[in-house]
């Protein structure tokens, strides 16, 4: 079952693949996000692996009690341009915006949000004794509430792209990972972790999860790398 994994980030980044091939003018903020946030991928599993999951790795890296795979960042890496294509999509329906600038100082300010993330939910784990899965969401969701404020234009493609994240990862379960695997929630996810609801067995901690990431990922490399109107 070591190919488990790799199989399921492979998933997602097929669905990059078409992301990027499809929508030309979406191709830029898709490459830059999954740049971004591939390396989130890894550095998320000092926490994820303490308190939520141990999902089999084909080579694991090992730094003390940090353990992390090539899966990790690939899936993130996936994970982070769909959210931003989705979003990209919305936002060019609702109000179609011009692409104005972008520079290595932006791409900077879109890394240190990343990190500010992975940093909130240390936090929020450490003060408040949250598992890690919520304690992400929940500075997904306080970043993203900021990013609303700065630019209330992106709220309603944000939550357009939250909705359908959380859509996009409930049929990733339910159509294709519990099929080839229908026990993985018990062999990967630590009992405890989940509170027992689920959609459809899909646990409601991945799809809240999900939902979050959408709400901040998407917007974030827009609010970041490109000037928008103030509204």
């Amino acid at each position: 079952m070591k190919f488990t994994y790799l199989l399921g980030a492979l998933f997602f980044l097929v669905i990059w693949l078409a992301f990027f091939g499809l929508f030309p003018k979406e191709r830029k903020v898709i490459f830059w996000s999954s740049i971004a946030w591939g390396p989130a991928g890894p550095i998320s599993e000092y926490w994820h692996r303490a308190d939520y999951w141990r999902p089999d790795l084909i080579f694991a890296v090992h730094l003390g009690n940090w353990t992390f795979g090539l899966e990790d960042y690939l899936f993130a890496f996936a994970f982070g341009g769909i959210c931003t294509g989705i979003f990209e999509l919305i936002i060019r329906i609702i109000w179609q915006p011009e692409d104005l600038r972008f520079n290595l100082n932006s791409f900077i300010k879109l890394l240190s949000m990343v990190l500010f993330s992975l940093m909130l939910m240390g936090l929020l784990s450490w003060v408040f004794h949250l598992n890690s899965l919520p304690a992400i969401s929940i500075s997904f969701i306080l970043l993203a509430g900021y990013i609303f404020y700065r630019r209330s234009i992106l709220l309603l493609p944000g939550l357009i792209t939250a909705l359908l994240m959380m859509f996009f990862m409930w049929l990733f379960y339910w159509t294709f990972f519990l099929r080839l695997y229908p026990d993985i929630i018990e062999r990967w996810w630590i009992s405890n972790a989940l509170s027992g609801l689920a959609l459809a067995s899909v646990p409601i901690e991945e799809l809240f999860w999900a939902a979050s990431a959408g709400l901040f990922i998407g917007p974030a490399v827009r609010y970041s790398l490109l000037t928008l109107p103030r509204a």
